[in-house]
């Protein structure tokens, strides 16, 4: 399915009556998402890319808890976990809760095919994309695999700011806010599990809870018992809201393999290194071809 260029959906966002006592509001309906896919193989994609295509989700007007993925931007269906979604911004979409500091339960793109234990192969694709301005519970995005996405100023409130149970390759996260509670990734949380994994990314300029690596809310990344792995990764300038530095949680089941951590010591016999990387310019997170780092780790 090919989607022209525009601006789907009201430009500041759309407020969805979520009042249970009303009998016509979208709780009783559970439909209040901008796309609902279905079809087991559909491919979504834009023509012209991301920065002229739109999505614009919705927030629910009340602090009523209407259910993860309730109210946002694109809900895929358990059945359709092969799906694609290419070139599109996806943005503006949450829920109300995120004014007063409880959980929120809006997402740009959420899977219902859910489960720690879900390998890539089990989860629909999101590639060439930009999500921004997300207030979630669960994720900007939640159970699907990201390619060449960048993520902005997006906020959570409990689980994930930016990815619930997702694996990430080739994608940027800066200026997201997580205000509570977890990281700004969540991986799987069943022992013996795949694990969720960060490849190829670059983590920069976000803001998580706490700086201590022994507490629930340090640090970047978990996958609290399963053997998540952070691979080719850029991890820096990320700070607690006192400021402080907080990157990379090492006291969970995580393999870190040539990434760059600028705040901690990751183990050394696997390729990483802690000097602070270098980019291009402000805004610009490519590497700077002086960079520590800028030739470690291809996969």
């Amino acid at each position: 399915v090919l989607v022209k260029p525009g601006i789907y959906g009201d430009d500041q966002g759309t407020v969805i009556d979520t009042d249970k006592s009303n009998p016509s509001s979208v709780w009783y309906s559970y439909m209040p998402n901008r796309i609902w896919i279905n079809s087991k193989h559909i491919t979504l994609k834009s023509t012209d890319g991301a920065a002229v295509t739109h999505i614009v989700g919705a927030f629910a007007n009340t602090s009523t808890n209407i259910g993860p993925g309730a109210v946002g931007g694109i809900v895929i269906s358990s059945a359709a976990n092969h799906a694609r979604i290419e070139g599109f911004t996806i943005r503006t979409c949450g829920d109300s809760k995120k004014s007063n500091g409880a959980n929120g339960d809006g997402t740009a793109i959420r899977s219902l095919k859910t489960g720690n234990s879900l390998t890539m192969a089990d989860r629909p694709w999101v590639v060439d994309c930009a999500v921004s301005n997300v207030f979630a519970s669960v994720g900007a995005v939640s159970y699907v695999n990201v390619a060449r996405t960048i993520f902005m100023k997006c906020q959570g409130n409990d689980f994930a700011s930016v990815a619930d149970r997702s694996d990430l390759v080739f994608c940027i996260a800066a200026h997201n806010q997580q205000v509570k509670n977890s990281h700004l990734f969540r991986g799987s949380r069943v022992a013996g599990a795949t694990g969720n994994r960060l490849v190829n990314c670059t983590v920069v300029d976000n803001v998580v809870p706490s700086a201590d690596v022994t507490a629930r809310s340090a640090g970047v990344f978990t996958d609290k018992n399963s053997a998540g792995k952070v691979v080719n990764t850029v991890i820096q300038g990320n700070v607690t809201t006192e400021g402080e530095a907080s990157e990379c949680t090492l006291n969970r089941a995580l393999v870190y393999t040539r990434s760059l951590c600028a705040a901690a010591e990751l183990p050394a016999d696997k390729g990483n290194i802690s000097e602070a990387a270098v980019f291009k310019g402000e805004g610009d997170y490519h590497l700077d071809r002086e960079s520590p780092g800028i030739r470690v780790g291809r996969v």
